[in-house]
């Protein structure tokens, strides 16, 4: 099994904006740095972020796919976030002081009849990611060909939102 690191990606806030990395330094045990340290809570939720809570917590892109269109550059500095979109002004703000601006920037993208995004989450103890234990999401450029040679269309990866995505392998492989 020989396979290459193709793409890098984190997702600041969750399901609000993806960012290009070129490097990344993991460490075991920990998700990846600044990966998911921000979920926006919806109205229906009482998620504060002291602990993980599971996805239906917050708005995401499965329910509101217009947030699949926003990249995002965090800076690390002074954690403050820009996001774009492409039907948007550009927005920069921080996201543990000016969640006002952002709640009205995305309240557009969310569909009618679903819960409104309500306020924004910093994780406290761990990122908010699907799963409950610190994780990096790892998945495999043939396998996104080959399932979309299934359904006869070419598939983004972006719709999937994995934070690294690996290329030279085998479809499937990955789980091997």
């Amino acid at each position: 099994m020989t396979g290459r690191v193709d793409q890098i990606w984190r997702h600041p806030i969750k399901s609000h904006g993806r960012e290009a990395l070129n490097a990344v330094t993991l460490t075991a045990g920990a998700a990846m740095p600044w990966d998911r340290a921000w979920a926006v809570a919806h109205d229906a939720s009482d998620a504060d972020g002291s602990v993980w809570a599971p996805c239906a917590n917050f708005s995401r892109g499965a329910k509101a796919p217009g947030l699949m269109a926003i990249t995002s550059t965090l800076n690390e500095a002074d954690q403050t976030i820009t996001l774009a979109h492409p039907g948007k002004a550009d927005l920069t703000f921080d996201p543990d002081k000016d969640a006002a601006p952002f709640l009205d920037w995305t309240r557009d993208l969310m569909p009618e009849g679903r819960a409104g995004s309500a306020r924004i989450v910093r994780a406290q103890a761990a990122a908010m990611t699907d799963t409950d234990f610190p994780s990096v999401s790892v998945s495999n450029l043939s396998s996104l060909r080959a399932l979309g040679q299934k359904l006869g269309q070419d598939l983004s990866p972006l719709r999937f939102r994995s934070n690294i995505w690996l290329d030279g392998l085998g479809p499937w492989e990955e789980f091997e």
